[in-house]
């Protein structure tokens, strides 16, 4: 039994921690786009789609409409704005396994058929481990909520500027006296803790914030665009995106010019590697395109030179990574996707499985429980 266990954290181990994950569908010509004679046109591919409402669209198209694995973020001002579907799509329309996340933090997760609600999915028991003594299923359920409720009311703290400490969770000073901020400015008891209407409040507050905040503007360069030394590219304006080409030279010691700023370029290195994007001060900053000369791609948001906000994965041996990063790391929400039909979904903190996941095995077995530093909790091991 214990071989068993050391095998299934293994197989775990492997999908969150290798550089061996990619998708099956290649990445969509000219993507991301705003375009919607652009967007129509892609098949049996991957890509970003912004919608001129302002809808956002990650994941997989066929034959000109959503098809299969993505995300739609609902940015548009309407009834709908701040909610989030993270699941199958068919023929444009959710259809099958699929979450939807309400903007006042409501949840509706199971199977859906052509854009309807059918049921919620039922998942395998979880087994105990003998030599672990079970909880009491009520004393369980009110930690992981409290635990879950601390989580989601730093996160909506930190959106708002009030708390810059970690999101584990944990309630600790800067948590609760950023909490007590909160509430006395919105005419509650300052207590501390949150309940849960007063967190739907939160973070309703925390998605419109988000909303409001304004992009940086986008300067032209005046100055006409120059080729730059055949081992180091520097055209651009091949993406289809909205930035000016980036013009002058790249600096040979830092392999870009600390000039190209607010605008889109192509930088090729000697290794083979290749970035197609977005600049600012010399550094990758915006949306971009990074491949890999083993057929790796990275597609997704980058900032001051790494990996930052939503991106896609690509590896050259079989799986996938749909999530987010930051300062380089894959930190918050996301779904990795091995070659083998594993599939595992859930938080993530530094690049390392952290909070609430899902696993769910190619045989149709599932595992829920909460990791800590890449770590899962005894109590929700197999044996």
């Amino acid at each position: 039994m214990r071989h068993l266990t050391v095998s299934i954290l293994v197989t775990i181990a492997v999908l969150l921690g290798s550089a061996g994950e990619s998708f099956a569908l290649p990445e969509c010509p000219v993507s991301p786009t705003n375009s919607k004679k652009v967007w129509t046109s892609w098949n049996n591919c991957e890509g970003t789609v912004t919608h001129a409402d302002g809808d956002k669209y990650v994941g997989e198209l066929k034959d000109g409409k959503r098809h299969g694995q993505g995300t739609l973020y609902y940015l548009a001002d309407n009834q709908f704005k701040g909610d989030i579907y993270v699941g199958e799509f068919k023929d444009g329309k959710w259809h099958g396994q699929g979450t939807y996340t309400f903007a006042d933090g409501r949840v509706k997760e199971g199977i859906w058929e052509y854009g309807k609600f059918k049921y919620a999915k039922k998942t395998s028991p979880v087994v105990i481990a003998k030599k672990t003594p079970k909880p009491k299923p009520t004393k369980h359920v009110d930690q992981q909520k409290r635990l879950e409720l601390t989580r989601r009311t730093q996160e909506a703290l930190n959106t708002l500027g009030l708390y810059s400490g970690k999101l584990d969770g944990i309630i600790g000073v800067k948590k609760k006296s950023a909490t007590q901020r909160w509430q006395k400015r919105n005419g509650y008891p300052s207590t501390g803790e949150v309940t849960e209407l007063q967190l739907a409040k939160l973070e309703q507050e925390a998605i419109t914030h988000l909303a409001k905040k304004k992009p940086e503007p986008k300067v032209a360069k005046k100055k006409p665009p120059k080729q730059s030394p055949p081992t180091k590219s520097g055209t651009s304006g091949s993406e289809g995106w909205n930035l000016p080409p980036c013009s002058g030279t790249y600096n040979e010691d830092t392999y870009a010019d600390t000039t190209w700023t607010n605008c889109e370029g192509t930088e090729t290195y000697a290794s083979g590697n290749k970035y197609v994007g977005e600049y600012k001060d010399g550094k990758k900053h915006g949306q971009g395109t990074y491949t890999f000369a083993d057929g790796g791609k990275y597609v997704g948001e980058f900032k001051d030179g790494k990996r930052h906000g939503q991106g896609t994965d690509t590896y050259a041996s079989g799986g996938k990574y749909v999530g987010e990063y930051k300062d380089g790391k894959r930190h918050g929400q996301g779904t990795y996707t091995q070659g083998n039909g594993d599939k595992y979904v859930g938080e993530l903190k530094d690049g390392k499985p952290h909070g609430q996941s899902t696993f769910t095995f190619a045989d149709g077995r599932v595992q829920k429980g909460i990791w800590e530093n890449g770590k899962l909790k005894p109590w929700w091991k197999f044996w």
